[in-house]
């Protein structure tokens, strides 16, 4: 698998990306927010349908 830039990525960095991805999408159903803030980082930037949101707050 290719990185944004085209480089490969390995196994390993694959595979913390999947479960940081599953972490994220498990607190839209358990609310937890302590664990939405431990894979949300704290300047997040976020763009879509015609928002734009900046941090976590």
């Amino acid at each position: 698998m290719a990185d944004r830039n085209g480089a490969g990525t390995s196994g390993d960095e694959q595979a913390r990306n999947v479960e940081v991805v599953r972490r994220y999408l498990r607190t839209f159903v358990t609310k937890d927010l302590a664990e939405l803030a431990e894979v949300v980082d704290e300047d997040v930037e976020i763009y879509g349908s015609g928002t734009a949101v900046r941090g976590r707050r």
